[in-house]
């Protein structure tokens, strides 16, 4: 009985083994960021956290994904604005941009 749960243990360890972790991909497409001062374009932006344009930002979604905008330049507060794929957002105050996975 013993051998027998040993065996069943060691061959779910060997097939869990064998399952591979996919990385986390690109979200294929184009953002680009827009305000009175700066412009930035990410062209399939891995997922993380990327610098914005500042007050009275225009964003355009382009990607696959949805994107978080954030007022922080640092995509840490609790506040954030999401942008759906192939939308657009504007009027915000935006300091920093997380591209989802």
């Amino acid at each position: 009985m013993r051998l027998a749960a040993s065996f069943a243990i060691l061959a779910a360890a060997g097939a869990l083994s064998l399952t591979s972790v996919t990385p986390a991909s690109a979200a294929a497409g184009t953002l680009i960021l827009y305000s009175t001062s700066d412009h930035q374009e990410y062209v399939d932006p891995q997922p993380g956290c990327y610098p914005a344009t500042g007050p009275d930002s225009v964003v355009m979604n382009g990607t696959d994904g949805r994107i978080l905008m954030f007022p922080d330049g640092f995509c840490r507060t609790r506040v954030y604005w999401p942008v759906e794929s192939h939308e657009l957002s504007m009027g915000h105050t935006v300091g920093s941009i997380r591209v989802l996975d």
